[in-house]
């Protein structure tokens, strides 16, 4: 009876908390990772779908927890049916916590997917990136997705 009592238990919180707690917000929302201090941290090789407002901007990181170099790609693509056009920055924290300057990626314009392929992550260090509207300041609630995956190291070395 007692472990009746018990799964009941877990399975409701795993509907209640599990389903609840990764749902995808259906509108901008103030608040949600704003500053590149609290990012929402994606998990390696998966994606995040949210939406941008006017006065909006998301940060997001992927950490390098192995003890060797890591190699990553992320994306910015606004929805198939989207004109949303999106700059971002991005820059690094190392594993003694300081931050490099901001890097600003060229942007692609209108309705187009921005990235970069094979950035590399010191052992420890944390890669961020911020999505933010071009044209801050307009009405604007876009859906768009972000994506982290693990890849390759380039096919030669940099150091030579």
């Amino acid at each position: 009876m007692k472990l009746k009592k018990v799964l009941v238990a877990v399975v409701t919180a795993v509907t209640v908390f599990g389903f609840s707690g990764f749902s995808n917000p259906v509108a901008a929302e103030p608040g949600f990772a704003d500053s590149h201090l609290t990012p929402f941290h994606i998990p390696l090789n998966s994606s995040w779908q949210t939406y941008l407002g006017a006065n909006d901007n998301d940060w997001y990181a992927v950490k390098n927890e192995t003890s060797e170099m890591m190699y990553i790609a992320f994306t910015v693509y606004p929805s198939s049916s989207s004109t949303l056009n999106v700059d971002f920055q991005y820059m690094f924290r190392d594993a003694n916590g300081s931050y490099t300057p901001a890097f600003y990626l060229h942007d692609a314009g209108p309705g187009k997917a921005e990235g970069l392929q094979r950035v590399a992550i010191n052992p420890g260090a944390t890669f961020l990136w911020n999505v933010i509207p071009h044209n801050s300041g307009t009405d604007i609630n876009e859906l768009y997705t972000t994506s982290v995956h693990e890849t390759t190291p380039p096919p030669f070395d940099v150091n030579q």
